[in-house]
């Protein structure tokens, strides 16, 4: 049973082979952590229609990342599965994930936002940007829903691919709902570290791509190796943009 939001995630006009490229880098640091890139593709299957989003990140460690989600394009677009695969330089595999969303309608939608900032970064684009204040579902990859906080603004950014009139968009924790269950007192500094808070920059020229992203960023290796939670504020930056 999912928590309630007022965001459903409409069907964003990617085109079919489109290649998006970042680097990430830490706020204090100014270094590159790492770069990712995401290739969206559509595909039909027993008459349905279907979005694959395959991002592969790159961390300087060496460690890479692959995660792969399927969202069904229906009525609005509906997620239905998640992996994730993280391996060291040495093709060790450190970590497996499989996470399969609960189903959905628009009478009754859950519809969660994908999970982590990959996963994000694609289903904001389906915002109506117009829209500026609504709340969202998200998903852990450990299968429990919470809800989230979203403001919408405008601004100009600068990035590597250049320069672009973007919707800002403040992604925040509602302390008041993880699980669908109100934290306990004192609880509300250890939800924000949990579900930080993070801004999307998307360009206002549709398809909307992500042009940029700041918040909390962990690095997948050091999060499975020491089974705690670690990272930094980092930035993500549009690299480039390649469609068939």
């Amino acid at each position: 049973m999912g928590v309630k939001a007022d965001f459903v995630l409409r069907v964003p006009a990617i085109p079919d082979g489109e290649l998006t490229r970042y680097r990430l880098l830490g706020v204090d640091s100014n270094q590159i952590s790492a770069t990712f890139g995401q290739a969206i593709s559509k595909y039909q299957e027993n008459g349905k229609q279907y979005y694959k989003v395959h991002t592969t990140t790159e961390y300087i460690q060496g460690d890479v990342a692959e995660d792969i989600s399927t969202l069904e394009v229906a009525e609005f677009l509906k997620p239905i599965s998640s992996r994730r695969l993280v391996k060291k330089c040495d093709g060790t595999i450190l970590t497996k994930l499989f996470m399969q969303f609960p189903d959905s309608s628009p009478k009754d939608p859950l519809n969660p936002i994908l999970p982590g900032v990959q996963g994000v970064c694609f289903c904001l684009r389906g915002c109506t940007f117009t829209q500026n204040k609504f709340t969202i579902n998200s998903m852990a990859m450990e299968g429990y829903p919470f809800r989230q906080r979203v403001t919408i603004s405008k601004e100009k950014v600068t990035v590597p691919a250049g320069e672009f009139n973007c919707y800002k968009v403040d992604v925040f924790a509602d302390n008041m709902d993880v699980m669908g269950i109100k934290p306990p007192p004192g609880m509300g500094g250890m939800i924000e570290r949990l579900i930080p808070s993070n801004r999307y920059w998307y360009s206002v020229e549709s398809p909307h791509h992500m042009v940029k992203f700041q918040g909390f960023a962990m690095s997948a290796a050091a999060t499975i190796r020491t089974q705690a939670i670690v990272g930094e504020e980092a930035v993500g930056e549009l690299l480039s943009i390649e469609t068939p």
